[in-house]
């Protein structure tokens, strides 16, 4: 897994005599590569792109799954013998229903529970343990606290077959908790985010790399309304990245107004540095170039011990 076209009328010159008032000539047709790229650089707010996205990246880190799941414990504490109906077994769980259990809980939905311990979850022979929460399920509690889960949540932590300790989250489609210590769940997600991290530091340099891949709404009223992954890795110098302030992959972000912008960053599929080494890349609208956004992947890569913020 490791991973519009500008127009520019002017007054054309007919047989050396500018156009009569009873009709002009139309103005030819002008290429986008033949516009003026200043123009179109000026339609952007390419500064305050790369300020929000730089605000992303210092809390992607916290949209993880774990407080989704860490809620399920508390969300079985209150099930009784009836409700909802379940199935158990080795760890494993189903339950389905429409009821309220005697502790005040009421479910309305399915959900499956799953947990794997020493498994090949990506069948490249690293060893993970990992927890997974599917179904569509709608709760309430005594305080009338709601929890929605409509989707996949995973979870696991492990060791790669190179034996550096890897972690890995995935959340895929609705989940809301407004009893949840996250503002972003309290709030309510419709995203699709998988992140990747691997620490791979020897003789106490720190050396990591973070992977985040999918989709996801950020800011509804700012610069940066939404941002797609396309695996999007950033790696530390240590391990001989040319360029720890560039990510690897491709980034796309949808503005203020709805357009959607690609940003290329400098280092090749091959780990070339082909630009600047300066942490900004080449956005462009419908494959015209726009100008630069520039990131801060610092906070991608700066953790110990796990890469989930709380």
């Amino acid at each position: 897994m490791w991973f519009f076209w500008l127009g520019c009328q002017h007054v054309e010159v007919v047989n050396g005599t500018p156009p009569s008032e009873e009709g002009t000539v139309p103005s030819e047709y002008v290429t986008p590569e033949e516009g003026n790229s200043e123009d179109v650089a000026s339609e952007w707010e390419l500064e305050a792109i790369s300020g929000s996205l730089s605000q992303m990246f210092e809390v992607i880190r916290t949209r993880h799954a774990s407080p989704i799941l860490d809620a399920y414990a508390m969300v079985m504490s209150q099930a009784d013998a009836y409700c909802p109906q379940a199935y158990t077994l080795n760890g494993n769980s189903f339950w389905y229903g429409a009821c309220t259990s005697t502790a005040g809980m009421t479910y309305d939905g399915y959900l499956f529970y799953n947990t794997y311990s020493e498994y090949d979850f990506f069948g490249d022979g690293g060893v993970w343990d990992v927890e997974v929460l599917s179904g569509s399920t709608q709760m309430l509690d005594a305080e009338n606290s709601v929890i929605h889960w409509g989707g996949t949540s995973y979870l696991a932590q492990g060791v790669s077959m190179d034996g550096y300790p890897v972690f890995f989250s995935s959340i895929t489609g609705s989940f809301m908790d407004d009893g949840a210590s996250p503002l972003w769940l309290q709030e309510g997600r419709s995203d699709t985010v998988m992140m990747y991290g691997a620490a791979l530091s020897t003789s106490n340099i720190p050396a990591n790399a973070f992977m985040i891949s999918g989709s996801m709404e950020w800011d509804a009223t700012g610069a940066v309304t939404a941002v797609e992954f396309g695996e999007l890795v950033a790696y530390s110098k240590w391990i001989g990245y040319p360029c720890e302030e560039e990510p690897l992959g491709a980034l796309a972000v949808r503005d203020a107004q709805g357009r959607w912008l690609d940003v290329a960053f400098d280092v090749s599929d091959a780990w070339v540095l082909t630009g600047e080494c300066d942490g900004c890349g080449l956005a462009t609208y419908n494959g015209e170039p726009v100008g630069e956004v520039c990131i801060d992947t610092e906070p991608l890569l700066d953790w110990e011990g796990t890469p989930w913020l709380d």
